[in-house]
Order: structure tokens, then sequence, then C-alpha cells
């Protein structure tokens, strides 16, 4: 038989991932390409805007995008676990 709706623990830790080891990557870039830009041998004007304000819109656009997986997965594993509770009162 076909199976309707979720696979609840296929969702539930891919929430996890997203939570984790995927939010953990971004991290881990947002930290590399810091150290890149700071490691530039580069002086001046167009170097100081790029390695302040250029940088700091970047590392804003990082943390937004680790909350937003954060808030994706925990959207997941609250579905998951809604389903769950579903499936357990029909």
């Amino acid at each position: 038989m076909a199976q309707k709706g979720m696979d609840v623990e296929q969702v539930r830790s891919y929430g996890g991932q997203l939570r984790g080891s995927i939010r953990d990557s971004v991290s881990e870039l947002q930290v590399r390409v810091q150290s890149d830009v700071q490691a530039l041998q580069w002086t001046g004007a167009d170097a100081d805007q790029f390695k302040g304000t250029k940088l700091d819109d970047l590392n804003t656009a990082f943390s937004t995008l680790m909350e937003r997986l954060d808030d994706l997965g925990q959207t997941a594993e609250r579905n998951a676990d809604a389903q769950d509770t579903t499936s357990t009162n029909v």
C-alpha cells in the first residue's frame, strides 16, 4: 500500500540535521570567510570597506540563515511530533 502523509522519522531526522550538521556547516563557512577576508593582503579605503561594512553585512546574512535553519528544523520536528500524536490517537 502506498504511504500517505509523512515519514515521521525522516522528517524528524532532517529537522535535527537542519539544526545540527547543516547549521554547523554554515557556521564553519562563516568562520572561514571571515578568516580569509581578514588575511587578504589589501589596504586602503576599499579594503577597509570590504573588510568592514561588507563583511559585517555578510555576517548578518549568515546569522539570519542560521536562525532560519534552526526555525525550519524546529518546525519539521514539531510537525513530526504532531503527526505522531495524531497517528497515536487514530
